[in-house]
Order: C-alpha cells, then structure tokens, then sequence
C-alpha cells in the first residue's frame, strides 16, 4: 500500500510539471506569432518608407516635374524657386512639383488604398503641415544621437498601429530647394514617418492563437495519457512483480531439465555437433563427431580445428574464416574433414557465431554428405552427355536442312521454267533461315533462346546477296541484343525471311539502287521488328489479310501463331511491323 501511495504522489507530480512544460510551450508559441506579426508590419514600414525615399529621390533627380494646375492641384506656396509657374505656349498653366509636394500626394494615394499613413517632417518645416507630432519630435532627436531607425507600438483613435522613422539625408538635387535653409550635404534634416494599422494582424494572431491553443491541448492530453498509461504499467508490473519472483523459481527449474533435454539431443544429433573458441580449439563434440572422424572425444578435444578442416587448414585461414561470421548470423559452406586413418569425409558445414558468457564461441554442424556428392557427380555427367546430345542433333538438323537447301539449289540450275526456279529460290532460302538457327545453337552455350542481333548479322545479308541481282542495295541494320525462345525462333526466322525477300524482290523492283531497313527492339514484354524499304510503296488499298501472295499467307499465319501483330505503313515506301509477346502475362 506504501508502494501504492508514492506511485500516486509521483503521478500528481508528473502530471503537474507536464501542464506548466505545456503552458510555457503555449505561452512561448503565442509570444513568437506576435513578435512575427510585429516584425511583419515592420517589414511593411519600412517597405513603405523605402518607396517614398525612392519616389523622392527620383523626383529630386529630375530636379522636379511641371503638372498643369487644377482645382485639386495648386502651387505650392512654399517653394520658393524661380520658374515655379509656368506657362506653355499653348496656353495651359503648370506648376512645378517638388519632391517633397509629389511625396505628400503619394501619401494621400497610399492612405485611401492601403490605410498607411505616412508624413514628411522636420523639426525646422517650411511648411507648417510637415511640423513632428510628439512622438515624431522623439524619432528626430534620436537620429541626432546617432539612432538609424525608430519604431513602436502605440494606440491611435482607439486602434493599435506600429509607429516607424527613418532620417533623411540632404543630396545634392535636395539643395536646390533647400540651401537657403542652411541645409548641407550629408545632413539629416527630417524623416519620414509612416503609421501601420495592426488590426489585419490581430485578426490573424487570434486565429493564429485559437489553432495554437488546440495544438497545445492535444499535445497536453497526449502526454496526460501516455504518463496515465505509464504509471498504469508501473502499477502492473509492481503486481506482477511478486509473480516474476515465482515463475523465476520455476524457471529454473525447468532450466535444468532443458539442459538435460540439451545434452540429450547434442549427443544423439544425426550430425557432428563440434564447439570451439575464437581461436579454433575444440571445446565440445558429440558422439556424431567421433563416428565420422574416428578419434575418440578427448582426442578430438586436444586438436585445433586446422587439424580437421582441409580448406582451413591454417591458424590464417581459421580467423578468416572467423571473421566472415557475424554474431548471431549462420555461415553454411561446403567442405572435408580427415579422419584418423588419413581418408577425406566431405561435409556441409553450418557455423555460428554466438556469445557463451565471458566469451566468444562458434558452433558448427557438420553433415556428411557422400552419398550426396555422388548423386551429383552422377548428374553432372548425365547434363553432359545431355548437352552433347542436343548440340550433336542441332548439328545434324543443320547439316540436314543445308543438304535439302543444296539439292533445291541442283534441282533449280536444271530448270528452265523462271517461276519454278523462283518457287525453288524462296524454298531453299526458308530452310536456310531455320538451318542457320540451328547453327546458331549448335554454337551456343543455351540451347533455350537465340541471339537475334547474331542471327540477323548472318541471315539478312545473305539474303540481300542472294535477290539483290545486279542492284546496288544498301542494307541498314539497327539491331540491339535481344534474345528469342527456340520455340518463337524458327516461326520468327521465316517471317523476317519473306518480309525481307518481299522488300528486295517486290519494294525495290525495277529500280537500280535502293535501302533495305531491319530494325529490333525490346519493350513491355514485346519484341518489336520493323522491315522496310526505301520504294514506291504498296499498291492503293493494300490489305495484308486479304493478300494472295504464299509469302504474304505464310506471315499472316506465322504471325497468328505467335500471337503478334502485324501493321503496314506506305507513307515512305513499304514498312511491315511486327509486334511479339514474348514474356507471358503474370511471368
């Protein structure tokens, strides 16, 4: 109960030093929105202030401007300069606006559109308008002692505004009115004052504070409740406490049958089970250790681990080794152990790093895996002989397809019918576009996919060289490296071998010279081929689906068979584009 009472006690205390940490946040937070609406009316002071000084001084450059006089505009009495009326040749009547004129109509704008109010002062005016009101008389003498800039806070007709005043200096275009005053360069001779009403920013501190003041509120319940909850988990862990005292004595308890429940599956484990020290010295084995190494336990216990482990059979190797393992994180690799009778054990090895009291040790599982090296031994031969296999019947499938396309190229020489050599021509180049892809694999190292940029490279040359005839054909070829399963392969050789003959024999016909185009590429799971060619183009109202060509048929039907697409474009010669699936939906 005594415990109960100091919880409560520190609980009041907490909470109470939280709710002034709060308030003093608050209060702080409130301070800090005031002093920035404060310094934000002061900005806008001083930016008043430096519009007027720049409206003057260009005024006082241009050593005054001539307005015509009117109702609203009369002469300034008190400028005294020669030609300060004047009168145009047409007639009209102007006055001269000095700088000092020209500001207060500036300031008369501002106050209607903007509710500044500025004023130019002196504590010598020429004009009696311009004398400092009191608080203005305290700017001024301020600037005499050496002050840049003065500023407050006051309360005008029964609103706040900020009061702001700088001096201004006597330049050179000033003299021109001024020298009879005594006035010399340099001199600070007046300000200007400018009044700022504040009411815009009370009204935004006030919404300001009401968002800040529930900020706070929240941020104060937060951490109500979370001390709540902490003295409420002090509370049950004070409860529990008494009970942790008894479940430790149990735990114990069930500590020692774990050690014997340990013990027990250590030394029965179907794998060698060794314990060693940073260093590699064996600490502990189990009986697995003895049966596949054939030393007896104390014999494995006076040896070091390079004694075992042909691939770390050097103390350099062992804190390599060492230094691979991080705490807590398991390192599994392939190795041999020797035995006592001097054979070779090979072994899976499963290391980990773990911390045994007042030091560092390593736990390592050994598994004998002879039985499983000979499995893969004998599967590695067999993948041999499998590859072997598959190129030796590539080989021969090209070397079958090359005597089949050189008995067509026989059969063709002893014909004299061009439509049958044509037949056989197209025939024979077919089969060389299926043999060259088994050659190519014949060649490869995956006998799963082709390299397309390798096979166009050889294939569309060749075919260019074989129907070109007498023509001058340029073959431009943009080809990136893309691969193609074999099952796609051959269809996709056969089409690229019509829609090239196509454009040789048919897009640049009668024609001396001409360009053959072969482009590839890779997007989206797509393979996208373009062939085309530099002619007259397709004849009007060309439709793929309805040609009669065997060629033209074999593409449409091969193309379906790929589940591809194919477009034609006749704006700039014959261009065919064929575009693939290649990687599934979902792969």
């Amino acid at each position: 109960m005594n415990i109960l009472r100091k919880l409560i006690l520190l609980f009041l205390v907490v909470l109470g030093l939280w709710s002034g940490f709060t308030y003093y946040l608050y209060y702080m937070a409130l301070s800090n929105d005031h002093e920035s609406a404060l310094e934000q009316a002061l900005v806008e002071a001083r930016i008043a202030y430096e519009k007027d000084v720049t409206y003057r001084r260009w005024a006082a450059r241009m050593g005054g401007l001539y307005a015509e006089i009117t109702e609203t505009l009369r002469p300034n009495p008190y400028l005294d300069v020669p030609d300060r009326d004047i009168v145009t040749d047409s007639g009209k009547k102007l006055t001269l606006i000095n700088p000092a004129y020209m500001t207060r109509m500036v300031h008369g704008v501002m106050l209607e559109d903007a509710g500044l109010k500025a004023h130019i002062t002196s504590l010598e005016p020429i004009r009696p308008a311009n004398a400092p009101s009191p608080w203005e008389t305290t700017a001024l003498e301020s600037f005499k002692r050496g002050v840049g800039e003065y500023h407050e806070i006051a309360v005008e007709d029964g609103r706040e505004v900020m009061r702001f005043m700088r001096p201004m200096l006597t330049e050179e275009p000033c003299l021109k009115c001024h020298a009879k005053q005594g006035y010399k360069l340099g001199e600070i001779r007046g300000g200007i004052s400018v009044t700022v009403p504040m009411d815009k920013y009370a009204e935004s501190l006030a919404r300001t504070a009401k968002g800040t003041g529930v900020r706070y509120s929240v941020i104060f319940l937060a951490g109500a409740g979370l001390i709540l909850t902490m003295f409420t988990l002090l509370l049950r862990h004070e409860q529990q406490r008494n009970l942790a005292e008894m479940a430790l004595r149990a735990s114990e308890k069930k500590t020692r049958e774990s050690e014997e429940l340990f013990r027990t599956v250590f030394e029965n484990a179907g794998d060698a089970i060794y314990l060693t020290d940073m260093e590699g010295r064996i600490l502990g084995v189990n009986n697995e250790a003895l049966r596949q190494t054939g030393y007896s336990r104390n014999e494995l216990l006076e040896l070091h681990v390079h004694n075992l482990d042909t691939n770390h059979n050097t103390p350099e190797a062992i804190r390599q080794l060492r230094d691979r393992i991080e705490v807590g994180k398991v390192a599994a690799f392939e190795t041999a152990h020797r035995r006592k009778d001097g054979g070779l054990l090979p072994l899976e090895m499963r290391v980990a790093c773990f911390n045994m009291g007042v030091q560092i040790a390593y736990i390592s599982v050994a598994r004998d895996i002879t039985e499983r090296k000979k499995i893969e031994g004998s599967i590695a031969a067999s993948l041999k002989e499998k590859d072997i296999l598959l190129r030796e019947i590539h080989h021969r499938v090209k070397n079958n397809l090359q005597i089949i396309s050189s008995l067509l190229s026989i059969q063709k020489q002893g014909m004299s019918n061009p439509e049958a050599k044509a037949a056989l021509l197209e025939a024979r180049s077919r089969i060389a576009s299926m043999a060259l892809i088994h050659e190519q694999l014949y060649h490869s190292r995956d006998f799963g996919e082709i390299d397309l940029k390798a096979y166009l490279e050889q294939f569309v040359p060749r075919l260019v060289t074989t129907y070109k005839g007498g023509r001058d054909v340029t073959l431009n070829l943009d080809l990136p490296a893309v691969s193609l399963g074999l099952d796609k392969a051959i269809p996709f050789g056969l089409i690229m071998n019509e829609l090239v003959t196509n454009a040789i024999k048919h897009g640049l016909k009668d024609r001396a010279a001409g360009e053959v185009r072969v482009s590839l590429r890779q997007e989206d799971g797509c393979l996208e081929v373009t062939v085309g060619d530099d002619g007259p183009g397709l004849p009007p109202g060309f439709d793929i689906a309805g040609a009669h060509t065997m060629g033209l048929q074999i593409v449409t039907l091969l193309t379906e068979q790929l589940r591809g697409q194919l477009t034609v474009d006749s704006t700039r010669g014959a261009v065919f584009n064929l575009r693939l699936p290649i990687v599934q939906p979902g792969a």
